[in-house]
């Protein structure tokens, strides 16, 4: 899942390069955003470390000294990743939102990924007794029980930020490359800080989305536990809402742009959003509780 966003944002940082709109930022921007891609270029370093160390140190054996090893590579790798989420933000928000803004909207993605990636986990994991460790046998027991085993909820969880993931990462990588486009120099500053407000939103998303995997890998040193499906099942949840927010935030920058007027944008844009909540929340909730009627569905699940 951190490859993934590793990716797409070193993709996104090549391709930024070779814009028109580069060659006029700042030698100082143009150093900033070189760091941000040295970065992100070490963490996949560290990150496809796994793979190899796998495959070659343990031969394939899924050994505690790997798990181990796994979990310091991924300590050591969220630093960078947070680093190099801000300083793309810095050096490509600089032209919107003026230096001392795009400074404190990098140092915000950065506190905010930090806060998320480690003080949650460090949190969580000094509240955390031994004795919270999941029962070896508990999750035959829920099967027995005709109830999903914590695995098996686990691995679903983790299948739908999978899901998610990819989308909110390319999105992010296109508006951090739209940004030094040159159609993007033309639109109204609104739209610029419109859009800087919907690129912020969908990185709060992705760095939302990848918490499970720090929180899997720091707290439960991989382990399958309730707590982690609780805390993983939160995290992507609460993804959707600043995913859905970006996504309608930029959806009014381009139907402003192809109507000119900004009262059809906002229409759109804002029958967007309640598509986007009414579809992830409103519905799903209403079948929440109409099921609390239906006590066989209860019996069922319980």
């Amino acid at each position: 899942m951190l490859v993934l966003g590793a990716q797409v944002l070193i993709g996104a940082s090549y391709r930024v390069a070779f814009q028109m709109e580069y060659e006029k930022l700042s030698p100082l921007l143009k150093a900033v955003h070189a760091s941000g891609l040295t970065l992100m270029l070490i963490v996949l370093a560290l990150l496809l470390l796994t793979g190899p160390y796998h495959q070659i140190a343990e031969r394939g054996q899924d050994t505690e000294d790997l798990r181990s090893t796994a979990s310091r590579i991924m300590e050591l790798a969220l630093v960078p990743f947070a680093f190099g989420i801000g300083a793309h933000l810095f050096s490509l928000g600089e032209n919107a939102l003026g230096r001392p803004a795009a400074a404190a909207v990098a140092a915000g993605g950065v506190l905010a990924a930090l806060g998320f990636w480690y003080a949650l986990g460090l949190i969580a994991k000094r509240r955390k007794s031994p004795q919270e460790r999941v029962d070896p046998m508990s999750s035959e027991k829920q099967e027995q029980q005709g109830r999903t085993s914590v695995k098996d909820r686990i691995d679903q969880v983790l299948t739908e930020a999978r899901v998610i993931l990819p989308g909110a990462q390319a999105l992010l990588g296109f508006q951090f490359i739209a940004m030094l486009s040159e159609s993007f120099t033309k639109l109204p500053q609104s739209s610029k800080l419109l859009h800087v407000g919907s690129l912020a939103a969908v990185a709060l998303a992705t760095v939302l989305l990848m918490t499970p995997a720090a929180y899997h890998r720091i707290v439960e040193n991989g382990e399958a536990t309730e707590d982690f499906y609780r805390v993983a099942c939160r995290l992507i949840l609460s993804s959707l809402v600043p995913l859905a927010l970006g996504l309608s935030g930029d959806f009014f920058v381009v139907l402003d742009k192809v109507s000119e007027s900004k009262l059809p944008a906002l229409a759109g844009s804002l029958g967007m959003l309640a598509l986007f909540l009414g579809c992830w929340f409103g519905l799903t909730f209403f079948q929440r509780v109409r099921q609390r009627g239906q006590p066989e569905l209860q019996l069922a699940r319980a």
